[in-house]
């Protein structure tokens, strides 16, 4: 291998160890701003040292294994989950779940890299080019195939509110704009000959970065605070996951969830909020002990919001259903929410008519169904839109229950199955983003760690500790109203793609008047 090769190798590898160190859990975000620097400079020493005979092939090799090498490192958890926890499939193929999702996830970071190299071959500054491509790779990202739009580029800044606050304009999708922007300035700054005649360029990156910033700065502090007066008690009653759905331990693990609920209920509250699927039982469907979480309801006199699974028949047998409840201080049901957004092979077998195969290997043939509305829960205190587990990362949900009239979002999760690990903070800092899209306060309330309150601008108030038995108390307020993000979407992505649709014509029609590319020595 020749030396420029390995150089770029370790550049990759250099920008990948820095994007790992700059998401959650590391209080070091700030490394996001420079992380894909050594990744650029190895681009730009191979295009020197191969007289500007940089290919296509090479960029996309070179992000792609930036990519792949972040992702192995960053869901290092996802064997441990699906084999220890999960219990699906054995360890070894669990691994090879691991690499597969890592070269998976990096092509979509390969792909940015040779837009990036189109552009720049049409002297177009990268601080341009790349936020574009980065943001449409993200959003690519967060919808092929069911959609995994864990860890955005964005999702470094998760615990610094001065740059997340234009989220409630562009989604989390700006930040990650903003973020790869400041990374393309800077390379222009230091090593682009392109813009030493055209310097005045930067003043535009320059703008934009400070106008978010005071736009943050204005949203932070705004000039009237509506004061919290919900007082809300979230219960994490920490039942170890391989516990929680044992049949021999329904009734301790019963006992557990109604102590706790008697615990937060002498203090009053207004709300009550229990993690995902927190009966071990289906309630209804077990009347005998169903009675029980009504009496202790009743007795509380608040608003319970209670996670637990339902049976329902499909054309070819049960199915289960993933269901939040909302029952008044009467014990009255008030409403319920069905999980709409599936984890593939967690929670249903993509494709196994086709693949039949499948279903041996994640140990259940029906699985659940998918809820089909998005109507918020509403009682006398306000309407609740609620996301179950990972459809916190999804930006869409959100803002549909926002639209229809949630004035709190509720995420009710269990991360057990993460373990001891980076997951449960991943999983925390994409939930983050959904309180600032939409201005309202996010109650998150999971089995063992991170509940948390979060308010309109992101900061998290008040959370609790990983696998700890306790009752989170906080205030809250409902908001009315609808954000530039609720309203118009996904409006950023867009435009990227819309961007990167036009430099594609724009290479082929310069290609085709030039006659056939040639790309360079690889």
């Amino acid at each position: 291998m020749r030396r420029e090769s390995l150089l770029l190798l370790g550049a990759s590898a250099a920008s990948a160890a820095l994007l790992f160190f700059s998401m959650p859990p590391w209080p070091t975000g700030w490394l996001a701003w420079f992380a894909f620097l050594p990744l650029f400079a190895g681009l730009n020493l191979w295009n020197i040292t191969r007289e500007g005979k940089l290919s296509t092939t090479r960029a996309f090799l070179a992000f792609w294994t930036t990519g792949t090498l972040f992702w192995l490192s960053s869901l290092y958890w996802i064997p441990r989950t699906i084999s220890t926890y999960g219990g699906m499939v054995p360890m070894p193929v669990a691994l090879l779940t691991l690499a597969a999702m890592a070269i998976y996830l990096g092509l979509f970071t390969g792909g940015s890299g040779v837009v990036v190299l189109l552009g720049w071959r049409m002297d177009l500054p990268i601080w341009f080019i790349f936020p574009v491509a980065m943001v449409a790779g993200e959003y690519l990202r967060g919808h092929l195939f069911t959609g995994f739009p864990w860890l955005l580029l964005g999702h470094s800044q998760w615990n610094h509110p001065l740059f997340i606050q234009l989220s409630d304009i562009t989604g989390a999708w700006g930040v990650s704009f903003v973020v790869a922007m400041v990374n393309g300035a800077i390379f222009d700054a230091l090593a682009r000959k392109v813009l030493k005649k055209r310097g005045l360029a930067l003043l535009v990156p320059v703008a934009i970065l400070v106008a978010s910033m005071l736009y943050g700065e204005i949203k932070l502090h705004p000039s009237a605070q509506q004061r919290a007066t919900l007082k809300v008690a979230v219960l994490q009653p920490n039942i170890g996951v391989h516990k929680k759905f044992d049949p021999k331990l329904v009734e301790p693990n019963t006992k557990i969830n109604l102590e706790i609920m008697q615990n937060a209920c002498k203090k009053a509250p207004d709300l009550v909020v229990f993690p995902e699927t927190t009966m071990p039982f289906p309630l209804f469907q077990d009347p005998e002990r169903t009675v029980l979480l009504w009496e202790e309801i009743r007795s509380c006199k608040a608003p319970v919001v209670v996670g637990s699974y339902r049976w329902v028949k499909g054309n070819d047998g049960y199915y289960s259903v993933n269901r939040a409840y909302l029952i008044d201080g009467n014990g009255t049901t008030l409403g319920w929410y069905d999980k709409t957004h599936l984890v593939p092979f967690g929670e249903y077998v993509p494709l196994k008519g086709l693949l039949p195969f499948l279903t041996q290997i994640v140990g259940f043939k029906n699985g659940f169904l998918p809820g089909k509305s998005l109507n918020p829960l509403p009682f006398s205190k306000g309407k609740l839109g609620v996301l179950i587990c990972y459809e916190s990362i999804f930006p869409e949900i959100a803002r549909a229950e926002v639209r229809k009239g949630a004035e709190i979002l509720v995420n009710m999760s269990n991360d057990a199955w993460f373990g001891k690990t980076l997951a449960p903070y991943q999983h925390l800092a994409a939930a983050i983003f959904r309180a600032v899209e939409n201005r309202h306060w996010l109650i998150r309330a999971t089995n063992s760690g991170i509940s948390a309150f979060v308010d309109p601008t992101g900061k998290v108030v008040k959370r609790s500790d990983l696998f700890k038995r306790e009752v989170l108390l906080g205030y809250v307020y409902p908001l009315r109203g609808e954000t530039i993000a609720a309203k118009l979407g996904d409006w950023l992505p867009w435009l990227s793609l819309l961007m990167v649709a036009a430099l594609l014509v724009r290479w082929l029609a310069k290609v085709k008047g030039k006659g056939k590319e040639k790309p360079g020595e690889d």
